[in-house]
């Protein structure tokens, strides 16, 4: 079973990046609401490895939750010399959508091989990813006949990032 829980990653670092008193609160909320939610679903689907998308030795939550409930931990993304391997350019994103997503079939091929290369079928997983590898990470995994169940916290009424609360004159 795995488990893919999609979000901005914003949420994802464990320490507090937003500077003022007004934005921390906010952003402290945002933060153990995601602690919470990840607790819940390790817990819940009883899951023993955590992969997951991000910078390179980032401490995020998912990170310091899969160590404080004794999951099996592993970045998952592709590196920079990987990519460069590749042929992914660092601007990526900024190339058009063919180039954008050319990219992101590769790093998502790449996302689910670490994860069988580091965890075992049978291993109930959870995969904490940016918001716009959903989908092609669940249809990579059930390509390989997993049980797979997506969750969008951007989807979520509670899920409003302090820019988009600034941008709203909310802040």
């Amino acid at each position: 079973m795995v488990y893919i829980l999609g979000c901005d990653h914003y949420l994802q670092d464990y320490d507090l990046q937003d500077y003022t008193q007004e934005i921390r609160k906010v952003e402290r909320a945002l933060k153990e609401r995601f602690y919470s939610i990840i607790e819940e679903i390790i817990r819940a689907q009883t899951i023993t490895f955590v992969g997951e998308e991000c910078k390179p030795a980032q401490e995020t939550i998912p990170w310091a939750l899969a160590a404080e409930l004794g999951c099996k931990y592993v970045e998952i993304d592709m590196a920079s010399e990987e990519r460069e391997k590749r042929g992914i350019a660092k601007n990526y994103d900024e190339l058009g959508n063919d180039e954008q997503k050319r990219c992101y079939e590769l790093r998502e091929d790449y996302m689910v091989e670490r994860t069988y290369v580091e965890s075992t079928v049978e291993a109930p997983k959870l995969i904490v990813c940016g918001a716009l590898h959903i989908d092609g990470l669940a249809r990579r995994f059930r390509e390989r006949e997993e049980e797979v169940v997506t969750r969008n916290l951007l989807t979520k009424k509670w899920c409003v990032l302090p820019l988009d609360l600034m941008m709203r004159g909310a802040l």
